[in-house]
């Protein structure tokens, strides 16, 4: 077995866990981690149960390799990620490259007109037209940007958090406290999933949660990556709203499960939201050659 599975856990203490449960007549299916003899991990779907022979207990262990289905499906997910991400990229050029210079074009002539206008009144509304048309473009430019962050593409995760963080403080009073000890470019698919979790929680948190301060917590050691995130908000029933249309939660963990990673998620009416998730293996994001920054 591979020193931990894929929740984090030790292999062998998770191990003799597992059996205790089995022996005292729970019976138990559960994904597993195994080390083949080339050294490859290999992902078994087993099932356990005791059974009763000649008078002695004993554990029948059903053993399947599920690893060719379970690459299957992370690339069938990432390919459909990063078809949205494609998307995401085509409608920010589009905005930004086909709408903000028409916009730029009218107010230079809205500028010219307001340079000849003679009346009180007709200046007035060429003031109030230059205006809307500035809002305009910033808009368009915010647009542009929440779909596609440039920072992302070319600085990386942390840099495009900390910028969406510092967005935020400027037009709320939450206080949002962020730590990496990842410097280096990851993998594109792992910098694209960790800024979708982090702005969907961050708007959840905003929309619903009435929290004056969050906590982000990014930490990778070797091929591991571990993520956690907390607020002091009014909380809710996670078997109620979790998975409520609307709050992407599910799409969350939808996403991180299918790149082998292990979701965790806590919160109770006025106890506030914590969301913690484990990929103990990063080479999932590698081994295909897909996506892959040319820094990392």
């Amino acid at each position: 077995m591979p020193e931990c599975q894929p929740n984090g856990r030790n292999s062998e203490e998770y191990a003799k866990e597992v059996l205790e449960k089995v022996i005292n007549g729970e019976p138990t299916v559960l994904e597993w981690e195994i080390r083949k003899v080339d050294g490859r991990i290999a992902i078994c779907d087993v099932s356990l149960i005791s059974i009763e022979i000649e008078g002695e207990y004993q554990v029948q262990t059903i053993i399947r390799d599920i690893t060719d289905l379970r690459k299957l499906e992370y690339q069938q997910a990432m390919s459909t990620i990063r078809s949205v991400e494609n998307e995401r990229i085509r409608f920010s050029k589009e905005l930004h490259d086909g709408i903000g210079p028409i916009l730029s074009t009218i107010k230079l002539y809205l500028d010219c007109l307001e340079e000849e206008c003679e009346s009180e009144r007709h200046r007035l509304v060429l003031n109030k037209a230059n205006f809307s048309v500035g809002e305009a473009t910033k808009a368009i430019k915010e647009i542009a940007y929440d779909l596609s962050p440039h920072i992302l593409v070319n600085y990386g995760v942390a840099s495009a958090v900390r910028n969406f963080i510092d967005n935020i403080k400027l037009t709320s009073l939450l206080e949002v406290n962020f730590t990496c000890n990842e410097c280096d470019r990851l993998h594109s698919d792992i910098e694209i999933m960790l800024y979708r979790v982090v702005t969907e929680l961050l708007n959840n948190t905003i929309k619903h949660a009435n929290a004056t301060k969050v906590n982000i917590e990014i930490e990778k050691h070797n091929k591991s990556l571990k993520f956690n995130y907390s607020d002091n908000g009014i909380g809710f029933n996670i078997d109620e709203k979790a998975f409520k249309k609307g709050m992407g939660l599910s799409n969350i963990q939808h996403r991180i499960s299918k790149a082998g990673g292990y979701v965790w998620m806590q919160s109770e009416v006025g106890q506030g939201f914590e969301f913690y998730f484990f990929i103990h293996n990063l080479n999932y994001f590698t081994e295909n050659g897909e996506g892959k920054n040319s820094n990392s």
